[in-house]
């Protein structure tokens, strides 16, 4: 909860720096409050210019994954021996994105988790939120991790298995 409101905290004060003012306002009873758009007549008001404050990329980053973990919880359905699934995982940890791994081999309750959410009991499947991601195919997490805000479209691409091969070779 407190994650939570730090983060929106931020993005709050980042709105209100991208306006420029800030207004203090003081009602008839003597209360304060602080607003972002000029208030009215009737009111007696403080005009106060904001300097901009420099926010860096890693605080940035760190808000977009906070918010992308809450609104799209990531859960990776895999087995132990399965090259799909090791590619997944390995696409997924290279990029630092948070994920939970649900292993389906001999667990019920996962396997009954896998099945509720795709019909299925076949593996590797993320969720990315409530979307289903089939297999591996490095174009289609990327974009699907796009679109839920863990990573940025103008990071490099996505390297694929043929480029790079994840697996340890013991």
């Amino acid at each position: 909860m407190k994650i939570l409101f730090t983060a929106l905290a931020l993005v709050f004060a980042s709105s209100l720096v991208a306006q420029g003012k800030l207004y203090k306002v003081t009602d008839e009873y003597g209360n304060v409050s602080y607003q972002d758009t000029r208030p009215s007549n009737t009111d007696s008001y403080e005009e106060s210019a904001l300097d901009p404050v420099p926010v860096d990329e890693g605080s940035k980053r760190r808000v977009d994954l906070l918010l992308a973990e809450q609104n799209f919880p990531l859960i990776l359905f895999s087995v132990k021996k399965c090259d799909a699934c090791d590619f997944v995982r390995w696409f997924l940890q290279n990029r630092d994105v948070p994920f939970e791994e649900l292993d389906v081999e001999m667990d019920v309750k996962n396997q009954f988790k896998l099945h509720e959410a795709t019909g299925e009991y076949r593996v590797p499947v993320l969720l990315v939120g409530d979307q289903v991601q089939s297999g591996f195919d490095s174009q289609t997490l990327t974009r699907a991790l796009v679109d839920a805000g863990y990573i940025y479209p103008d990071e490099p691409e996505a390297i694929t298995v043929e480029e790079n091969t994840p697996l340890d070779s013991n």
